[in-house]
């Protein structure tokens, strides 16, 4: 926002072939989880706003846009010219045992279940080498039907590169796969799949990974030719796009969800002020310790999560006027509900400090400011300072 000196500016964000990938990072101690994906983020993102930027002189305004899409129902079209998979899901016995970064306990251990114990006989059919969770038994409890079977593809042209979304988390050699495919016939393009686009139908692995049956063979629902599938209908869907062909869809989409209403009760507003109950706190953290109130609020139905409920202001040296410091936009403030009496609920506001950056704060005050809400003017919470 400062250097192009603009208000607001949207991040579309894709998943690639990502369905095998995970970041090389001490994954021993469940606690520091968020941080370390937060500085994942924070360093992606950073070397990505550079890259932009040293593309700035490369930008045109004038650029080929195009797209093609299309629904199949799986249970009806499951061969596109010689690869077939199957016409129903199947869940495997590998998917129990969780992924290699997050295993089942005592699970991931035993025969039959542990990854690399794939089917050693009668492994011809379309689900191949993977073991039935529940044998036969399976679609008693996991009815086909209730399975996503009608899914919906796109190919997207912006310039010289062609974007496949998929409902399907795709592995990096499922994405190669795809890739040369296409590339075959359309050599001048960039061809780059997109994972968990338009739904989510569980993973797909090349027919190599799947004879393994670890989690994500497990989890590859239609079958051991489910990548070649879809690079069959990425193929399709460019061939389309490049002749213009005219989409075909339903005249209207029917979706029967089962859906439960979980927003909070109205209650009467009747509060009269907000009130502090419990006084700047701090809360140390091996690796990120955090200060936090608690406070009386409007009941959460009148909280109204479009609009900014936080701040964190800051006041350098004790000695200046208090001023914005951190915001909702930021990953280091957050708010939580506590509980709920007849007309008022209590709320718990944190402000989050990474170990290494608490020396940073401590000639400084600050205090949390909640925003206005309805009848009840801005709450400032008393000042702090790091000791």
């Amino acid at each position: 926002k400062n250097y192009y000196r603009v208000d607001r500016f949207i991040h579309g964000a894709l998943n690639y072939t990502h369905g095998d990938i995970t970041p090389n990072y001490n994954d021993d101690e469940e606690e520091g989880d968020f941080l370390i994906a937060k500085e994942i983020g924070m360093d992606i993102s950073k070397e990505m706003f550079e890259l932009f930027q040293s593309l700035e002189n490369q930008f045109v305004q004038d650029i080929e846009l195009n797209s093609y899409s299309m629904e199949i129902d799986i249970t009806k079209t499951s061969k596109i010219n010689q690869i077939e998979i199957c016409n129903y899901a199947v869940v495997g016995m590998s998917l129990t045992t969780g992924a290699t970064t997050r295993s089942t306990p005592v699970l991931k251990y035993l025969p039959f279940f542990r990854p690399e114990w794939p089917r050693w006989f009668f492994k011809t059919g379309c689900q191949g080498e993977k073991r039935w969770f529940l044998s036969k038994f399976q679609h008693l409890f996991l009815p086909k039907e209730e399975f996503p079977n009608i899914l919906y593809f796109q190919a997207i042209q912006i310039g010289n590169y062609i974007y496949l979304p998929y409902p399907f988390e795709i592995t990096t050699q499922t994405g190669n796969l795809i890739k040369k495919k296409i590339q075959e016939k359309y050599k001048n393009f960039h061809i780059i799949p997109v994972s968990c686009a338009n739904g989510y139908t569980g993973y797909v692995t090349t027919p190599e990974e799947y004879s393994l049956q670890y989690y994500e063979g497990g989890h590859t629902l239609y079958g051991k030719n489910s990548a070649p599938f879809l690079a069959e209908i990425g193929l399709l869907l460019t061939s389309n796009l490049f002749a213009s062909k005219q989409e075909e869809f339903p005249e209207n989409f029917i979706f029967k969800l089962k859906a439960k209403n979980y927003y909070p009760e109205k209650r009467d507003l009747n509060l009269s002020q907000r009130e502090l109950d419990t006084p700047p706190t701090f809360k140390k953290h091996k690796k990120e310790s955090y200060w936090y109130i608690r406070y009386w609020d409007v009941p959460l139905y009148y909280l109204e999560l479009h609009k900014p409920i936080l701040i964190l202001e800051k006041s350098n040296f004790c000695k200046e006027e208090f001023k914005s410091f951190i915001d909702e936009d930021s990953l280091d403030l957050s708010l939580h509900y506590i509980k709920n009496t007849r007309d008022k609920t209590l709320y718990e506001a944190r402000w989050y400090i990474p170990t290494q950056n608490e020396e940073d704060f401590k000639n400084h005050c600050f205090r949390f400011r909640i925003l206005k809400r309805y009848h009840l003017n801005d709450f400032f919470s008393p000042s702090f300072k790091m000791e």
